[in-house]
């Protein structure tokens, strides 16, 4: 989840916290991707809205973590039975043990409000430390291509490079401020004032994920999966044009620039 103050106490935490619904895209890599059997951890879990709804159809060995103290909270409220095993942690540094889950989902483009690409990567190393071999991640980013498709998204794309370079503001590409805040128009990114959001580009998301260990085997933008269409790599997706949020399913391999797992656990 973002890790600054003031959002929560708005809409966007009550959308976070007390969600329920599962989007058409989740619903469908959840049904064709995960395991009732394996154990589940997911990362940036809010209110547990995901978790819950796992634990509905079945699944019984689940985790979940958020930044946000007051999110945990609510999980915990919502769980009834206190099944799901709810933490406050970051994603760069996780508490868990070497390998201590079968399974993993990173939704709600949780490394997409990551700051930097070290906090990336680090929390892309702590998952991939966490996840038995050959276990199975869910991931979802916040895609650019769906930000260039329109007239108003290219638009202010340029406006706000212009608005950079005329305030001497080093700030990447794609990382841009959230366009609603409160269900409304955020006035304040016409200023890019924060929060901000890093936007991927498909082939990028490949690339991030190989590097650490993970090999995509599926990839999907939102729309495309509510309908049943998924391509076998980013590259596939890329090229058919694909643009929404991303959805990617991956193996966790052994990271080529890194030993293997240690036997004894832990960091």
């Amino acid at each position: 989840m973002p890790r600054t103050g003031d959002p929560f106490q708005t809409t966007e935490f009550g959308r976070w916290a007390h969600g329920t619904d599962l989007f058409a895209a989740e619903r469908w890599m959840l049904e064709h991707y995960l395991d009732p059997d394996g154990s589940v951890v997911e990362g940036g879990t809010g209110g547990g809205r995901l978790l819950l709804a796992l634990k509905a159809r079945g699944f019984r060995q689940l985790a979940g973590f958020d930044f946000v103290p007051a999110m945990i909270e609510v999980a915990k409220e919502r769980d009834a039975g206190r099944q799901i095993d709810f933490r406050v942690q970051d994603a760069t540094c996780l508490d868990y043990p070497d390998a201590a889950f079968d399974q993993a989902v990173y939704f709600q483009q949780l490394l997409s409000v990551l700051h930097g690409d070290e906090a990336r990567r680090r929390a892309l190393r702590e998952l991939h430390r966490i996840l038995k071999p050959g276990g199975v991640a869910l991931f979802s980013f916040l895609g650019i291509e769906a930000r260039t498709r329109s007239f108003m998204g290219r638009a202010f794309l340029k406006y706000l490079r212009l608005y950079r370079a005329l305030t001497f503001t080093r700030r990447g590409r794609q990382l841009l401020p959230w366009l609603k805040r409160g269900g409304k128009f955020n006035v304040g990114a016409l200023w890019d004032a924060g929060p901000h959001v890093y936007w991927f580009r498909i082939p990028e998301v490949q690339d991030m994920l190989s590097a650490q260990g993970f090999e995509v085997f599926a990839a999907g933008v939102d729309h495309e999966l509510a309908r049943g269409i998924v391509h076998a790599s980013c590259a596939e997706l890329a090229d058919r044009g694909g643009a929404g949020i991303i959805y990617v399913a991956c193996r966790r391999t052994e990271c080529p620039d890194r030993p293997a797992l240690r036997e004894s656990g832990g960091r």
